[in-house]
């Protein structure tokens, strides 16, 4: 699945989990990211994702999920409230 915008492409992995990993390339404007979306209250560090990782070569990974706070999952990936993307790419991806 790839989906075009104005400023990056949006691209769909359906991985062995059978859950929609999506990346977004953006022809080095902007760091390449995936965002992955979870309906558990505590998403943790899953081997899927570490593929994805490295497969796409992503810098970060955003695991959207129903919670409250914001934590690290493991080097570049972070669990990101589902209220913070509201703010688009500054909720899920915020300049260090």
């Amino acid at each position: 699945m790839k989906i075009e915008s104005k400023i990056f492409d949006i691209h769909g992995i359906r991985n062995a989990c059978n859950s929609i990993v999506a990346f977004l390339d953006n022809a080095g404007a902007l760091p390449r990211a995936g965002v992955e979306c979870k309906r558990v209250d505590a998403p943790r560090m899953t081997p899927s994702m570490r593929t994805a990782r490295e497969d796409l070569h992503l810098e970060q990974i955003a695991v959207v999920y129903p919670g409250k706070k914001r934590y690290a999952l493991g080097h570049g990936v972070t669990a990101v409230p589902l209220n913070s993307v509201v703010e688009g790419m500054n909720g899920l991806f915020p300049k260090k």
